[in-house]
Formats: structure tokens, sequence, C-alpha cells
């Protein structure tokens, strides 16, 4: 399989599977991104007008991912999703991609939205609550301490361990500070990306892996 190329049909079936899949979002897949993106853009531009509302998910994903990697013509594919913003919700998450990639397109009343409410909780209070029977206060734990506590290092170590919980909401807070944790660029990618092998697929699996490949930097 190493020595293998994928033919560009094989690549955009993968391309359009893996919005339910993201697991296929492989390095292989992402270098044929890179080779064909035009060729790509234009195959995903074509199937936002699907009646198959599988096939259309799969090309505003396709979309995404090309404007992450700064291979995408925002002159050409924003204003085809400007148009369907009113209909498709997913037309809008693709220029939020856009705009942040892409700073020369953004409207002139843009604005990066702010995602977290700003605590003062110190590292104290955050370990007070990591020790709470209550998941809520154990989740809110997490995602302030993976916002604003320096110490990265300890954060995804108490990510992990939720990771392996049996309470589903556990490990979704686990995964939603990882995935912040990812937005800061602050974690050690190999670990994170072999504990998301060991747990079930879902989409704030993919999220963290994009925004691991979007804003991880080697220290």
């Amino acid at each position: 399989m190493k020595g293998r190329k994928l033919s560009r049909r094989a690549a955009l079936d993968l391309l359009f599977r893996s919005a339910d899949d993201d697991s296929l979002f492989s390095d292989r897949l992402y270098l044929y991104l890179e080779r064909h993106w035009r060729w790509v853009q234009d195959e995903c531009l074509t199937a936002l007008n699907s009646l198959t509302e599988a096939t259309r998910k799969g090309a505003f994903c396709g979309l995404e991912h090309l404007a992450m990697q700064r291979k995408l013509q925002p002159e050409t594919v924003v204003p085809i999703l400007k148009q369907m913003e009113a209909i498709e919700p997913a037309a809008s998450q693709v220029l939020y991609k856009i705009y942040c990639c892409f700073p020369a397109f953004r409207p002139s009343d843009w604005r990066e939205p702010t995602l977290f409410v700003s605590t003062d909780r110190g590292r104290e209070e955050l370990e007070h609550m990591l020790e709470s029977t209550d998941e809520r206060t154990v989740c809110v734990a997490l995602w302030d301490a993976a916002n604003y506590e320096d110490d990265w290092h300890w954060v995804q170590t108490e990510c992990l361990k939720r990771l392996k919980s049996s309470s589903s909401e556990l490990r979704y807070g686990a995964l939603v500070g990882l995935n912040y944790l990812a937005l800061r660029g602050e974690l050690d990618p190999d670990v994170v990306l072999s504990a998301l092998q060991e747990v079930e697929e879902r989409e704030w699996t993919g999220y963290i892996r994009e925004n691991i490949y979007q804003f991880w930097k080697p220290q």
C-alpha cells in the first residue's frame, strides 16, 4: 500500500466518504489534494449541486480542507458559497475557514469570533473541580484549563485520563479540551493522535486531527 498512488477518482471518493469517516483523511490524501487542488476544487464546486446530501457534505468538507491548506481560489469559491449561505449552514463554516486562512478576502465588517469567556480560575481551583463527582464540573474544568492554563502538559494529561473513562460525557469533555489545546498549537501530537486511535471515531476526533495539522508547529 505504501507505494501505490491514488487515482483521481479514488481520491475523490475518499474525500467524499471522509465526511462521515475522518480517519480517511490520511497523509496520502493530503498530498494528493496538494498536487491536484485545482481539479479537486472544481469537482467539489460541481458536487455542491448534487441531489445527494452525503455528496454535498463531502464537497463542503473538501473545500474546507483545501482552505486549511491554502490550496484554493477564494475569488472563485467565495461568491458561490455566499449565495448558498442562507440554505446551507456548511457554507458558512467553509467561508469562516477561508476568511481565517485568506485575510485579504475577509469582508470589511468581519470579526474573528471570540470562542471563550475569560476565567480567573487558578490551578488549585481547577484541580479541586477535577476531583468533583459532578461530570459537568469536571468538563468545565478541563475546558477552562485547556484555554487558559499555561502548563499544557498537565492539561493534556488530565484530558487523556478522561478520554479512557466509561462516561460518554467525560470522554466528550476530554475531546473538546484536547481540541482547544490543538487550536492553541500546544500539545504532543504523537501522544494525542495515538490516543485518538483508541477511541470511537466521532466529529470531535476529526476536529482535533484537523487542528493539529493546521496549528501545531514543532517546538
